[in-house]
């Protein structure tokens, strides 16, 4: 693995070179780095929107720029941004402006370079799921709620599709906004269940999606969208104390050495640090942002 800081633009340039030196070449690269504060915009702070746009937009569209001169000499290149569809609508907008447009800064990105670099053969795509998908963060929020992971999908359901996606020619795939399961059942994989949690179990829908997915009829649950302080005191309290337990159950030893860092989190508009070393949760006034899978 290649350290990188997708900030800072000599760290970049660097990480390129590392892997050309390594491989002899370039023939993908997977924008999937992003922050996300779903806050409103008098409670984002500068400090949130900047780290924002610089990993989200800033840092997709670096990675891209420097990876582009390389993917000219594959035979099949492509660039897969984890982004959303640009659904337009102040449904997305309304109750975390910066973060979505920071995310929708990466779709941009898919818009405007499948057609610029279309004579090069250079296929530029998005990929996003329909519904929620269970990772390690959402196993540490979800703390104390066993219902949460069986609402949500593996993230098998992304690999394969990634996989799918990549595999195509990049001459004739290029531009697309695919939605996980719709690509897969184009593709001939009709059981979708293999992908769920728990099999049969109402599924959560992600942000994002255009009206005719969250309008289908399946077996889905809308999640509603956040907005800004909604969570009362107490309520908070109850469920930060059980999200931290769930934390100290997850930190052993292998992954305390893997981490080595102070991590943060923004749990009902309270900001907390938690030392890997300790696993003790440390209140503070200064709000931070948390880091996602897409």
């Amino acid at each position: 693995m290649i350290p990188c800081d997708l900030r800072d633009e000599e760290s970049v340039k660097s990480a390129f070179e590392k892997t050309i030196k390594q491989f002899g070449g370039l023939d993908i690269l997977v924008n999937n780095a992003s922050a996300i504060s779903l806050t409103g915009t008098e409670q984002t702070s500068m400090k949130k929107y900047d780290l924002m746009h610089s990993i989200n937009t800033r840092g997709t569209y670096m990675a891209s720029k420097y990876a582009i001169p390389h993917l000219k000499k594959a035979s099949n290149p492509h660039i897969l941004n984890l982004s959303p569809p640009l659904v337009m609508t102040a449904k997305w907008f309304e109750n975390h402006v910066a973060y979505t447009m920071a995310k929708y800064g990466m779709s941009m990105c898919v818009l405007g370079m499948a057609s610029e670099f279309k004579p090069d053969g250079i296929a530029v795509n998005a990929l996003w799921p329909r519904t929620a998908i269970w990772t390690a963060a959402m196993s540490m929020i979800g703390a104390g709620d066993p219902g949460m992971a069986n609402s949500c999908r593996k993230v098998d359901i992304l690999a394969d599709s990634a996989y799918g996606i990549l595999s195509k020619n990049s001459k004739s795939f290029s531009g697309n906004f695919v939605i996980d399961e719709d690509f897969l059942r184009s593709e001939g994989i009709q059981d979708l269940e293999q992908y769920s949690v728990k099999p049969g179990s109402a599924l959560m829908l992600d942000f994002f999606l255009p009206e005719e997915q969250l309008n289908k009829g399946d077996n889905v649950l809308n999640i509603p969208v956040p907005k800004s302080g909604e969570a009362s005191g107490q309520q908070s309290v109850g469920k930060t104390d059980r999200i931290f337990e769930g934390i100290k159950s997850v930190i052993n030893d292998e992954l305390r050495k893997d981490i080595n860092a102070v991590l943060a989190f923004v749990i009902s508009g309270q900001s907390w640090l938690i030392d890997a070393h300790t696993s003790r949760p440390l209140r503070v006034e200064k709000a931070l942002c948390l880091s996602r899978l897409h």
